[in-house]
């Protein structure tokens, strides 16, 4: 399902968003089975994570791609409206079922965890974050519902095909757009100024000559 939400691009033209999407309230009941209560303080943080998350899974789009899907659409559109059959062109965009299959839960989870202080920075950083969505990846295959994934395999190689939420595109574009907000803050080694790199030859021939 597209949402209603069209965000304008640099040269100020309204441009759809081309990604899975379901509103907070829907991504509530996939998750609860029930509607938010009003004023409920641990209903209002689930659904400010599932805002988040959804705005995380718009900025992983880029607007040239939009556009282009976009212009494509029409044309083709206009196509098939010619020749009779525009109401079959394209797939209907939901409903989508009553569960969480886009791992909305894991996303939560991930937002509530980078917010973890970190050893270097305030916050943990993208690459620590990761570590859960493969914990959550691994145990998803270990389950039941894990064992319908099938592998196709040629020799040495091997391919599996998962319905694993994790892996879905909902959740790639989810990761992206984590990745564009969060950045990555690299901590190189730093070079050695000479006086240190000098002690420190004389200390490994102390160590030789003991040796």
């Amino acid at each position: 399902m597209f949402p209603i939400v069209k965000p304008q691009d640099k040269d100020g033209e309204m441009v759809p968003m081309v990604t899975p999407f379901q509103c907070d309230q829907c991504h509530f009941v996939n998750l609860f089975g029930c509607l938010p209560l009003p004023g409920l303080a641990s209903d209002v943080r689930v659904l400010k994570c599932i805002r988040r998350a959804n705005l995380d899974t718009f900025w992983s789009c880029e607007p040239a791609t939009i556009k282009r899907v976009l212009s494509e659409a029409k044309h083709g559109l206009a196509i098939a409206s010619s020749l009779g059959f525009a109401h079959s062109l394209f797939r209907p965009m939901g409903p989508f079922p009553m569960q969480d299959n886009m791992g909305m839960g894991i996303a939560i989870v991930l937002l509530q965890r980078s917010l973890d202080k970190g050893k270097h920075n305030k916050t943990i950083q993208l690459e620590t974050l990761r570590k859960f969505r493969a914990a959550a990846s691994n145990i998803f295959h270990a389950s039941v519902e894990g064992q319908g994934a099938m592998t196709m395999a040629k020799d040495t190689k091997k391919l599996m095909v998962t319905t694993c939420p994790m892996y879905g595109d909902y959740f790639k574009r989810f990761m992206r757009g984590v990745h564009k907000r969060m950045g990555d803050i690299i901590k190189p080694d730093r070079a050695l100024s000479i006086p240190i790199m000098l002690e420190l030859l004389q200390l490994m021939d102390c160590n030789w000559n003991r040796a």
